[in-house]
């Protein structure tokens, strides 16, 4: 019944997809400077997650390496918007 009518395996990769969704609320959060302090974690654990994703893909254990892949470059680009806040902040 999980297969779709072509007979193919829907795609799945649950720490991919949880690494995409965290990286991208910490994405979210990152451009708000207070609550921007939010987004450390999430993008710390959207890094870790997407990376194991990718190479869960990689290994043949999960398919969509394309979410995974999304997820590592959300998070990253959360990772740096957020240094950048430190670093604006923290000349004052």
């Amino acid at each position: 019944m999980s297969a779709s009518p072509s007979g193919q395996q829907a795609p799945s990769n649950g720490m991919g997809t949880a690494g995409f969704v965290c990286g991208l609320v910490g994405l979210v959060f990152s451009f708000i400077p207070v609550i921007g302090v939010i987004a450390w974690p999430l993008v710390i654990i959207g890094i870790v997650l997407s990376a194991i994703g990718m190479s869960h893909a990689s290994k043949g254990r999960a398919t969509n390496k394309g979410l995974a892949t999304a997820g590592l470059v959300v998070s990253v680009i959360g990772l740096v918007i957020c240094i950048i806040w430190v670093a604006a902040l923290g000349n004052n």
